[in-house]
Parts: structure tokens; C-alpha cells; sequence
């Protein structure tokens, strides 16, 4: 049964037999990702915090902007949240060493999510704002800025 006795709490539909709902509303949104990743993945939290601790070597922060790595799946689950976007998706990839994720935060409001990135290869592959906007110039110019100062960090 599994995964599949949650879906009762979606009133989505399934995208392909492999994937889970996307629910009609965003209520509870994070309790029941949250029990959905932990249900098909159960040590999905430790391995985020370990990649996490490893990645926080590449912490970057200036007068108005800090960027970190995303720190434990509540943190994920929080990101997707806020972004409105798929980054759910690529808690495997996380955990598979294949993607880093970031998310830079302005200081004056540090709880709340501006720009979510993407590292591959010690190279920024993605970075967007809610809703997978593009990024502003200004803000991707200290992306750009942070990512010449990647220490490479092997995971796996």
C-alpha cells in the first residue's frame, strides 16, 4: 500500500504512475509532502542534513543578500512551498549527489524565500524566483559573483 494509502487526501489527479498528486489546494501543503517524501524515502531528512552540513562550506553572505544550502527536508518542503515550483522533485538528486540547492534570502526578511538555486558541477544550473520567474540582473549578479567562489563538494 505505501504511498498510494495518502492519496485519498489529494483531490489532484496522477501525472504518470510514478509520481505523486498535486493537490487542488495548498492547504496542509507542507504536513502531507512532507509525510509523502518520508514514506517513500524514510532516512530522507538525515541525508539532507549531512549534505547540507558538507555544502554549508559555500555559505555566502554581504550587506543585504546570504545564500545557504537548503538544510533539512522541512527546510525543502519550505522552499517548494513558498516558490510555488517543483522543487520537491529533486529531493532524490539532492540525495544522489547530482543537484545542490541553495536559497538566498534578502536580510531584512531572512524567512522569507527569494531566490531558490540549483548547483551542478560546482556550476549554477538554475536559479528562479517564485513561480519559476527568471532571476533580476541585480540578483543574479551576486549569483554569479558567489558561484566563481564554489568550493566543489563531492557527494557520493
Amino acid at each position: 500500500m505505501g504511498i498510494y494509502k495518502n492519496f485519498r487526501i489529494f483531490k489532484g489527479k496522477l501525472k504518470d504512475k510514478n509520481s505523486i498528486l498535486y493537490p487542488d489546494s495548498l492547504d496542509n501543503l507542507e504536513y502531507y509532502l512532507k509525510k509523502l517524501i518520508e514514506e517513500v524515502k524514510p532516512n530522507t531528512d538525515v541525508s539532507i542534513k549531512e549534505i547540507g552540513n558538507l555544502l554549508s562550506i559555500n555559505n555566502y553572505e554581504d550587506d543585504s543578500y546570504i545564500i545557504r544550502p537548503i538544510m533539512s527536508l522541512e527546510d525543502l518542503i519550505k522552499e517548494a512551498t513558498m516558490q510555488r515550483n517543483c522543487l520537491m522533485g529533486y529531493y532524490v538528486s539532492i540525495i544522489n549527489g547530482n543537484s545542490q540547492i541553495y536559497a538566498m534570502r534578502d536580510k531584512e526578511n531572512i524567512d522569507k524565500s527569494l531566490v531558490t538555486i540549483e548547483v551542478v558541477d560546482n556550476k549554477v544550473n538554475e536559479a528562479r524566483l517564485k513561480f519559476n520567474e527568471g532571476v533580476p540582473d541585480n540578483l543574479m549578479n551576486i549569483i554569479n559573483k558567489w558561484e566563481k567562489s564554489l568550493i566543489e563538494v563531492r557527494i557520493n
